[in-house]
């Protein structure tokens, strides 16, 4: 695994909290920055996301430590900096300064100000920085990429494939420099990529909603499991049925005569809230392959459509011995198990007048059974 790389020899400056910006695009916002319209909006959603509290509480009482710089980067085309790591430090820091930014939360500094801890917090407060500018992005992208992606402080599987999406589009590296960066051996950041143009082609496409989901996800993408995305596409039943190549760069990996059949192992794995209220064909993420082996057999696709379960269509799929010997074996150890209860404990006449009709019931269909089964039998004798 990959260490997290050493920043460039660069001095720890320093910039008023007047003069940083929240980064609207953090990946680890997910779905959520494509929706930000304000810096309000973004201290909103990290206060409501992550929460704020203890890093507030710290900075009040101990102050900003300098051995952990913001790292930024100069805005194009202004004089103020985007806070590319330690969004969460800078939102605590906008609320203590009583930043209008954050005056929505202005609340959860108060005490610390009415004690004093606080008094020399305002927006022209300075906070130690490392900045990079125009011509350093990729030296950012790859200190971002591996402390993110494979160190100790790592990004949920969907806020790393938003980063890496995003990164490709700027074309500041490529996929390889990507992998090369990270360390990546498995072609991991291939797969998270080609898993995030999966689901926006869909949603591109009208085919997938992700409010739909009955399946909740967490971190930067709550509305479904992204990690189950692109663990099935690596599936070859699934990439062979959904005609997908190996090109993870490609915006829009479906051919257009998939797409319906896309959307369906979305809705196979997640379920779809809406007024036909879906459910899934699995219940956790060890059916992933289970569901891979249904979507690879049209038999079982067609089952899967009617809204089978991964487990109704195992049934469905065993021969019909074994499931007539299953369940008759289970009839066997069930009757052996009422005999016995017979055999310990006293029944009413009446319970047993009650009980006596079902047994008839339970005669009439084993002769039934028996008929069905011999006259296949007295077939073979035919037969020869």
């Amino acid at each position: 695994m990959a260490t997290a790389p050493q920043l460039p020899e660069k001095p720890v400056d320093r910039l008023a909290i007047s003069e940083l910006e929240l980064d609207i695009k953090n990946p680890r916002f997910g779905e959520s920055a494509e929706k930000f319209k304000s810096q309000n909006e973004v201290v909103d959603w990290i206060v409501e996301q992550f929460g704020v509290d203890d890093v507030i509480s710290s900075l009040a009482i101990n102050g900003y430590f300098d051995a952990e710089p913001l790292i930024v980067e100069k805005k194009v085309g202004g004089t103020t900096y985007i806070v590319k790591e330690g969004n969460r430090r800078l939102a605590a820091c906008l609320i203590l300064a009583k930043d209008a930014r954050a005056k929505k939360h202005w609340k959860k500094a108060e005490s610390f100000h009415s004690r004093g801890h606080a008094k020399d917090w305002a927006s022209d407060k300075k906070l130690p920085v490392i900045k990079f500018g125009k011509g350093e992005s990729k030296a950012l992208l790859s200190y971002l990429g591996v402390r993110h992606i494979v160190s100790s402080q790592p990004w949920d599987s969907f806020a790393k494939a938003t980063w890496i999406s995003h990164v490709i589009q700027s074309s500041t590296l490529t996929l390889d420099q990507i992998a090369e960066v990270t360390g990546d051996k498995n072609k991991t950041i291939a797969r998270l990529l080609e898993g995030y143009q999966f689901v926006h082609q869909l949603v591109d496409a009208g085919l997938f909603d992700p409010k739909t989901s009955t399946r909740r996800g967490r971190g930067s993408n709550v509305d479904y499991p992204f990690s189950w995305v692109y663990t099935l596409l690596g599936y070859s039943q699934v990439r062979e049925w959904l005609s997908l190549k190996a090109d993870a760069v490609k915006q829009k990996p479906i051919p257009k005569d998939k797409l319906d059949e896309a959307a369906l192992t979305l809705r196979a794995m997640f379920g779809d809230k809406t007024k036909t209220n879906t459910q899934p064909a699995i219940s956790d993420s060890r059916q992933i392959g289970s569901l891979a082996v249904a979507l690879g057999s049209s038999v079982k696709r067609n089952l899967l459509r009617k809204g089978y379960t991964v487990d109704e269509i195992e049934e469905e799929s065993k021969p019909v011995g074994d499931r007539v010997s299953e369940q008759l074996l289970t009839a066997r150890d069930s009757l052996r198990t009422a005999n016995a209860l017979l055999g310990e404990h006293e029944v009413g006449v009446k319970e047993a007048t009650e009980l006596m009709d079902v047994l008839t019931s339970i005669r009439k269909q084993q002769s039934e059974i028996r008929r069905a089964l011999e006259s296949i039998t007295n077939e073979d004798d035919d037969d020869e």
